[in-house]
């Protein structure tokens, strides 16, 4: 992951951050938006309001494992999935959005459920987002380089990650 490009990204949530953040996904809706990013030892989602960056609806952070050793929290398998072992760590903000991420040394992937109906508008970066259920409207993030992420796709399928 550290070795993937950084993108930029207008009002910055995470500008003010330690830790040298680095933004790699940022996928938009109609009234939010999710950016992906890692630091030294970790990595992270950001979902916020498209037009105030400031109004943070989830913030998740998960630590890479160490190699050969994920999370006890994890659900089974993790371990073996393409691009791990992963953490993996879920949150919510209000009735209608929720996220999880599992985050590697080599890929982020992540649930997103926005609370807005149908698929995100846009994704830039080194990013592959499907949505993969109707009900409610939830979104697969994929945050690799391509080779990784086309694997990840095809071993998770349309199946739902990480509840």
């Amino acid at each position: 992951m550290s070795d993937l490009e950084a993108i930029d990204v207008a009002d910055d949530p995470l500008a003010e951050r330690n830790g040298g953040v680095k933004i790699l996904s940022d996928v938009q809706y109609g009234q939010s938006r999710v950016l992906g990013y890692v630091n030294k030892e970790s990595c992270g989602i950001l979902a916020h309001a498209r037009n105030d960056p400031k109004e943070n609806r989830i913030h998740l952070v998960a630590h890479w494992p160490d190699a050969g050793h994920g999370s006890a929290s994890h659900p089974p398998g993790l371990s073996s999935r393409p691009g791990g072992p992963y953490h993996a760590v879920s949150g919510g903000s209000g009735p209608k959005a929720w996220a999880s991420l599992m985050c590697s040394r080599n890929a982020m992937v992540i649930s997103y459920v926005s609370g807005e109906p149908g698929p995100p508008e846009s994704a830039r970066g080194p990013v592959t987002a499907t949505q993969v259920s109707d009900t409610p409207p939830t979104t697969r993030i994929t945050v690799a380089e391509a080779g990784l992420r086309k694997q990840i796709h095809s071993n998770l399928g349309s199946a739902d990650i990480a509840q």
